[in-house]
């Protein structure tokens, strides 16, 4: 019989060498950064609201 069966190592990888965790991190701060550049802008162009004038 014959024993010589393929030993397998896994390597483990630290947490920050999976490209799927980069992917899960980043897009959600990128649309973070969106939102807040948008209110931002939105924040900055606001216009002036003026009162109607009243007639007496």
């Amino acid at each position: 019989m014959n024993t010589s069966s393929a030993k397998t190592t896994e390597i483990s990888l630290p947490w920050y060498r999976y490209g799927i965790v980069w992917l899960v991190v980043i897009l959600p701060l990128i649309a973070v950064a969106a939102s807040v550049t948008t209110l931002f802008i939105a924040h900055e162009n606001a216009p002036e609201i003026n009162a109607p004038a009243v007639k007496k």
